[in-house]
């Protein structure tokens, strides 16, 4: 009798202990909760112009569990502050969320927000997921097709001024020409001088444009002030934006307040130089071929902010 006890209470304890085990290893095998932002996009690029991010957070918890946290927490490139933007005790197995955060003032061209979303189940098993933004400037270009201008003495090329207005419209010296009534529209200068061989210069340049071309800039109504800089752009890097991404995002920033001069001696093949017009527009200049003398061409492409 006393066996028979012993083996039903044993079966009991067994069955009480497979029951136990059985359940726990169930538990122990329910997923993580899974996050999607955004329907599972993971980064994004935004015009500048757009001052605010949307975010559609879905949460959904393992089976038979709920979200007992929900944090969104926001950083920004350059800073070390991060900001908690959200922070819920949900209580449910699924959760849908929908915010929009204002940027105004906190971003600029360049910045990059990340947000880590963070959620945590009744049994403390916590997920994370990170959406990036970086902000960018998306106004469209307009790019030259090949531009061909003579130096002071070529005789032959009568075309020595040049602007991004009217398809890049070139001009001519004299009093006949058409630099004295298109002034305004003219942005850059070219001269072949004995000390600043191939030059690019604004038309308000004094030690060079207005020495070269001194009697014609003299009777010119305007004389736009032009701002330069060299870059570090690359031939490639000017014919992807030419001919694929057609925007102005990676020179649209560069800064003329300081270092920008009125003109770029010592051109030589395949420098690219950026430039800032009277009216604000920034663009970048591609050199092909230069001159050897005054009385030889440049050959050059332009791209511009539209």
């Amino acid at each position: 009798m006393h066996i028979k006890n012993f083996i039903k209470s044993s079966t009991l304890l067994l069955i009480g202990f497979i029951i136990t085990f059985t359940s726990c290893k169930k538990d122990d095998t329910t997923p993580a909760p899974t996050i999607t932002v955004n329907d599972g996009v993971q980064s994004n690029e935004q015009d500048i112009n757009v001052k605010s991010v949307n975010l559609k957070v879905k949460v959904v918890a393992g089976n038979g569990r709920t979200i007992k946290n929900l944090s969104i927490e926001r950083a920004i490139s350059g800073s070390t502050n991060v900001v908690n933007i959200y922070s819920a005790i949900p209580d449910k197995a699924e959760v849908d969320y929908t915010y929009t955060d204002d940027l105004t003032g906190l971003v600029s061209a360049g910045s990059t927000l990340t947000y880590t979303i963070k959620a945590t189940d009744i049994k403390n098993v916590t997920v994370t997921k990170v959406y990036s933004v970086k902000f960018i400037i998306t106004n469209g270009i307009i790019a030259s097709g090949e531009i061909k201008l003579g130096a002071q003495k070529n005789i032959n090329l009568p075309y020595k001024f040049l602007g991004i207005s009217n398809n890049f419209a070139a001009y001519t010296a004299g009093s006949n020409g058409t630099a004295k009534t298109n002034s305004s529209k003219i942005d850059f200068v070219y001269y072949y001088g004995s000390m600043d061989s191939n030059t690019f210069a604004a038309p308000t340049n004094a030690d060079g444009a207005q020495v070269i071309w001194d009697s014609e800039i003299a009777s010119w109504q305007t004389k736009n002030d032009t701002k330069f800089k060299t870059t570090g752009f690359t031939v490639e890097q000017f014919n992807f934006i030419k001919d694929n991404s057609k925007v102005d995002g990676s020179f649209a920033n560069i800064d003329f307040t300081s270092g920008a001069t009125s003109k770029v001696p010592m051109l030589d093949e395949n420098n690219i130089i950026a430039f800032q017009t009277a009216s604000g527009k920034k663009g970048l200049i591609k050199f092909v071929m230069t001159a050897e003398d005054n009385t030889d061409a440049i050959t050059l492409f332009i791209i511009a902010q539209d």
